[in-house]
């Protein structure tokens, strides 16, 4: 929607096929949630070794896997070390089994970062072997950029810290697309409601 006006190292996922489990009884939907932990965690595990992060399909270890809600609600910390700062960090990847998007999901293009920046012809050839990777273009599911603003306006309230990432967010979104708190509101208080509900403990 914005482009790259900044780089997020969280990633945030709904699970789609929530009809599988709803239905089920606690005990039945936290065994298929834990299942589906699972397989992602082990394809996880083998995406990181052939790219050379660091991350272990261990349930138990929470340097590499949270979960919460009854196994509702799984973090995935892919570690790596930046070449110009040396500093190990990672990238969180988060699944919500519980969650549940107020507008319809849609399918759009994701561009890859180089998509935004000009290079030269000797630059392309230069870095043919990196440009390789990351030019592909993908289509996929993705939330409405409304569900996307109060989803950030749902933080901003309810988290103990203000981050300034979610200011400049807001910023943005309204710069390019003009949407109206007011006009929202009804959706806004629907997420604090529900955060309240199910992450108070967090």
């Amino acid at each position: 929607y914005l482009g790259y006006h900044r780089l997020s190292e969280d990633i945030d996922f709904n699970w789609k096929n929530r009809s599988e489990f709803e239905n089920l009884s606690g005990k039945q939907s936290r065994k298929y949630c834990s299942k589906k932990i699972t397989e992602f965690a082990n394809l996880l595990e083998k995406i990181s070794d052939e790219n050379g992060l660091d991350f272990k399909a261990e349930k138990n270890n929470k340097n590499y896997i949270q979960l919460g809600s009854s196994s509702k609600q799984s973090t995935f910390k892919v570690g790596y070390t930046p070449v110009v700062t040396g500093v190990r960090s990672s990238i969180k990847i988060q699944i919500s089994f519980i969650e549940k998007t107020v507008f319809e999901v849609k399918k759009a293009r994701l561009n890859p970062l180089i998509s935004y920046i000009a290079l030269s012809e000797e630059e392309k050839r230069y870095f043919q072997n990196i440009l390789n990777i990351y030019k592909s273009e993908l289509d996929y599911y993705v939330f409405d950029i409304k569900e996307i603003y109060t989803e950030i306006i749902r933080a901003i309230l309810t988290r103990k810290k203000l981050k300034s990432r979610d200011v400049v967010d807001i910023y943005f979104i309204n710069k390019k697309y003009d949407l109206n708190l007011m006009n929202l509101s009804k959706e806004c208080k629907h997420k604090i409601n529900f955060a309240i509900k199910n992450y108070e403990k967090y």
